[in-house]
């Protein structure tokens, strides 16, 4: 399934720890709301325009760093970082570097011993799809997957390892499906210990900006999950990242 916003994390972390693009933790990116993206073919012609989901209600986000436009998903953001803009002079990551990522966080990943038909999810990119599909791929390309729509699918195991990875600063783990055997006097005859798969080289402080920015998702007034704070009544404090898919 197409993850939406919640890849976001994802792109997060190649637009931080990517170092050939224009973009940096730093950099701040006007979103407008809406942009177009000429018409490379046809200067003349009516470009494409792509909405954050702000500008659907007429808003904007104007201008956002990576740990702000986590806060807000801010689809504009976003787009620009991976797919490069030039009106702004924008270079993105793009898609091969962002998906080498999505791998990265296990994304496709066909390694997953479960004992249990299971079917990997997709981090798609321009070479991918010309090594599949051998169909079209575009900047337009770029921007979906950027945001978790388009070409890009990946389960929901998948992004709870996406999660997870974030959560414990930095390690993708074997998903486990049983943690204990145990018999009729409950005692564990067979243990399942946790099996690491790898380290993402993600440096330790894009997690911790990472993690601060999902934690502002749902504990600052203006984050996308705002109104689920008031579970901390209960004493849990956690962050996160919404997504509309």
């Amino acid at each position: 399934v197409q993850p939406g916003s919640t890849f976001k994390v994802v792109s997060a972390a190649a637009i931080m720890q990517e170092t050939e693009d224009s973009v940096d933790a730093s950099t701040m990116i006007d979103d407008p709301g809406v942009f177009v993206l000429p018409n490379e073919f046809n200067p003349e012609a009516e470009g494409q325009k792509f909405y954050c989901w702000i500008g659907l209600r007429g808003g904007r986000h104007g201008l956002q760093n990576v740990e702000l436009a986590l806060k807000n998903s801010c689809n504009s953001y976003f787009r620009k970082a991976i797919g490069g803009y030039k009106p702004d002079n924008i270079v993105g990551v793009g898609s091969d570097s962002l998906s080498k990522w999505a791998e990265a966080f296990g994304i496709g990943e066909e390694s997953y011993d479960l004992g249990i038909p299971y079917v990997p999810g997709y981090p798609a990119s321009f070479t991918k799809n010309l090594q599949r599909q051998g169909g079209i791929w575009t900047q337009g390309d770029d921007y979906n997957i950027a945001i978790g729509q388009g070409k890009l699918n990946a389960t929901v195991l998948e992004m709870a390892g996406v999660a997870s990875v974030i959560a414990n600063g930095g390690t993708l783990y074997q998903p486990q499906l049983v943690r204990d055997v145990v018999n009729s006097q409950n005692q564990i005859v067979r243990p399942f210990e946790p099996k690491v798969l790898r380290k993402i080289p993600l440096d330790a402080e894009y997690v911790d900006l990472i993690q601060r920015g999902m934690w502002r998702v749902v504990n600052e007034d203006s984050g996308t999950a705002w109104y689920s704070a008031n579970l901390q009544k209960w004493g849990l404090e956690y962050a996160g990242k919404t997504g509309s898919a």
